[in-house]
């Protein structure tokens, strides 16, 4: 397993990587000292629809946002702001612009999690990683977005 630069000049990672616990990567002899996800950024064209899709199905909050010089909305689990939406004017064209591929969240509660989904009819599909012992909850935000909420156990 190492990494190798793609065109672009992003990092990924080559060679089986199906069970990374316990890895510790390193960066030119330095080891990377990330202790998990701080927020995504997303380029929406509906704002007020990714903040209710947000807020109503995922149960996050709006919160205090700088004030940048363009629209959007900080999104917050708790004390954090997990997710900050940037409005454009016209809608993020798959190629023409960064795209996300997708990002997750961990969860508890899973049945209570997917009653929800079914009382506001949500669409998901749900996946299983046995080998970690993780059920992820599959959604599409307004934008098309992929997300996964995960559940351990």
């Amino acid at each position: 397993m190492g990494l190798s630069p793609d065109s672009n000049g992003a990092y990924d990672l080559v060679g089986p990587h199906d069970n990374l616990a316990g890895c510790v990567f390193v960066w030119q002899d330095e080891a990377v000292f990330l202790t998990g996800l701080n927020h995504v950024n997303v380029r929406t064209h509906r704002l007020a629809e990714m903040i209710a899709f947000y807020r109503d199905v995922l149960g996050m909050r709006q919160g205090p946002r700088p004030g940048f010089s363009f629209g959007g909305a900080w999104m917050y689990v708790a004390e954090q702001p997990v997710v900050h939406l940037v409005s454009v004017d016209v809608a993020p064209v798959p190629g023409d612009s960064l795209r996300l591929q997708h990002f997750a969240f961990a969860a508890q509660d899973k049945a209570g999690f997917l009653a929800h989904l079914e009382a506001l009819a949500v669409p998901y599909r749900v996946g299983r990683l046995e080998d970690f012992k993780i059920t992820q909850i599959n959604v599409q935000d307004p934008d098309g977005n992929f997300l996964h909420v995960d559940f351990v156990g």
